[in-house]
C-alpha cells in the first residue's frame, strides 16, 4: 500500500527540524531538470561560503550583534 501525500506530509512534519531540512535538500536535488544559471551561481556561492566557515577564514558575526542591529533598523521605520 502506498502512502498518500497527506500521510507523508504528516510524517515529515513529525521529523526533527534538521531531518526535515535534509529531506527538503534531497527533494530539491532530485529535480529532474537542469539547474538554471541563477541556481548554479547560488550553489557555487553557498559552497564557497560553507568552505570559508569550515577553513576558518569567514568573518562570523554573533547572533546578538545581528539581532541588535536589526532591532535598531526596524525601530527607525
Amino acid at each position: 500500500m502506498s502512502a498518500t501525500l497527506a500521510q507523508v506530509t504528516r510524517d515529515v512534519f513529525e521529523l526533527p527540524n534538521n531531518q526535515r531540512l535534509a529531506l527538503a535538500g534531497m527533494i530539491l536535488q532530485a529535480d529532474d531538470g537542469e539547474m538554471t544559471p541563477a541556481e548554479k551561481a547560488w550553489d557555487i556561492e553557498i559552497r564557497r561560503r560553507v568552505e570559508t566557515i569550515k577553513n576558518g577564514t569567514a568573518e562570523l558575526i554573533p547572533y546578538e550583534e545581528v539581532k541588535a542591529e536589526m532591532d535598531e533598523l526596524l525601530a527607525r521605520q
